[in-house]
């Protein structure tokens, strides 16, 4: 190649890569000392055929710094489409989470379906992929692991959806060797993730959610959780805090207007796949719980403990319409800004709400909207007030009603999470973002 690039006569054998290497060139017939003396005789016997080889060997040589370059770029521009403009107005987005649809309606009211709700009214192309219902169905000892199946169709789904945005909600299941995959072969992409459990050294699962929410966090662009990621005791890149979104579809009541049978509600569970409680599991909150149902004159309607089954679905939505005012308790210790997806259940729905002093909600909303304790003998005692003093138990739930649905809502949360995924900086204000 070397000598070809400088002109000079070339006398090469019919092997290996020299084909590649220039088409002016004499060709040996055999690969021998004969032959070869045979044609080197014949040039220097008449150097006018020497010059003209020589010169159409130079002319002809393709093989530059220039050419190899353009070359090796319209390889790579193949594999990895150059970086674009892209209108966040109108995303496709492959939205990967658990909707539940093996439990057939029972867990219909939860964040995975409000966070798609909010997508789609924004005006974007959502394509959803619920993660844990494919292992599900797909777990037979006839079939190759549900796991590899799910990988196999989001790469499927990728190749014929283009999607612009990926959107993770505790899709455990999901491999990191995928995404890389699909970020190498589309240097655009951004993927994010949403993670709900508690994360709180002090609370449950904490060695076990830490890992879930590392686990991909190389290739993720951005992830956003219900606590706030500076109170954990570590580091999550690019992290924020969403609250728990509420949807005008779903929150359909106004107990703010009525004057409901019961007292005071909470719910709890095992866990919500499980539906029904486990023998022998004990939850730390109930030692609070069996205190407060001490208290005389007061209408508790308490499900998750005592033996009383956990409510779902159209049912939840029943039981909390006949109760005044929510408890809103969480596992461990409380953390700021951690909640559960019950405080949206319980604010958009116009029932009072009480939360501890020490998740820092007083950052959102003030003592018109919200009620907050430090203790047990104080949580006590404002119960007792605000079921004495129902007009103004009124007075805060339908304030904190109106705010919920008009700051936390599923439309804002979304545009908030896509936002901070692309690095756009918005006009559009959202309380929880300045207080980080």
């Amino acid at each position: 190649m070397e000598a070809a690039s400088r002109g000079c006569a070339i006398i090469r054998s019919d092997k290996g890569g020299l084909n590649e290497t220039t088409n002016s060139s004499i060709i040996l017939n055999k690969l021998t000392s004969d032959e070869l003396y045979k044609q080197l005789d014949l040039l220097i016997k008449k150097p006018t055929d020497l010059k003209k080889l020589q010169f159409k060997t130079f002319k002809q040589f393709k093989l530059t710094n220039s050419s190899s370059s353009q070359l090796l770029d319209k390889i790579r521009n193949e594999l990895i489409k150059p970086k674009q403009e892209i209108s966040i107005k109108c995303l496709k987005i492959l939205h990967i989470t658990n909707f539940n649809e093996r439990f057939n309606g029972r867990l219909h009211y939860n964040t995975s379906k409000r966070i798609n709700n909010g997508l789609i009214k924004l005006g974007h192309n959502v394509y959803q992929l619920s993660d844990r219902d494919i292992i599900s169905s797909n777990r037979t000892i006839f079939k190759p692991s549900p796991k590899k199946l799910l990988n196999e169709k989001i790469i499927e789904i990728f190749n014929n959806f283009n999607p612009d945005l990926i959107i993770l909600g505790h899709a455990d299941s999901v491999k990191l060797e995928t995404l890389r995959s699909l970020k190498i072969r589309n240097n655009n992409l951004k993927i994010s993730q949403w993670f709900l459990d508690p994360l709180s050294r002090k609370g449950p699962d904490y060695h076990n959610n830490k890992k879930r929410i590392l686990d991909k966090i190389e290739i993720i662009d951005s992830t956003f959780l219900t606590s706030d990621p500076k109170s954990l005791d570590f580091k999550i890149k690019n992290s924020y805090f969403i609250p728990n979104p509420a949807d005008k579809s779903f929150e359909i009541l106004n107990n703010s207007k009525k004057n409901p049978k019961n007292d005071v509600f909470f719910a709890m569970s095992h866990g919500v796949h499980r539906g029904n409680l486990k023998s022998g599991k004990y939850d730390d909150r109930e030692k609070i719980l069996k205190k407060l149902l001490r208290v005389k004159d007061i209408k508790f309607d308490f499900y998750g403990i005592n033996n009383v089954q956990p409510v779902w679905g159209d049912n939840f939505l029943k039981k909390i319409s006949l109760s005044k005012i929510g408890l809103n308790l969480s596992r461990g210790k409380p953390l700021k800004y951690y909640s559960s997806d019950r405080i949206t259940q319980y604010m958009a729905n116009g029932l009072m709400t009480l939360i501890h002093e020490d998740t820092k909600y007083s950052d959102f909303f003030n003592k018109n909207e919200i009620v907050t304790y430090k203790n047990l003998k104080d949580l006590v005692n404002k119960i007792k007030y605000y079921v004495k003093n129902d007009k103004r138990r009124k007075f805060i739930a339908n304030n904190g009603k109106k705010k919920y649905l008009k700051e936390f809502n599923s439309e804002k949360v979304s545009k908030f999470i896509i936002l901070k995924t692309f690095n756009i900086k918005s006009k559009e204000k959202f309380i929880w973002d300045k207080n980080i």
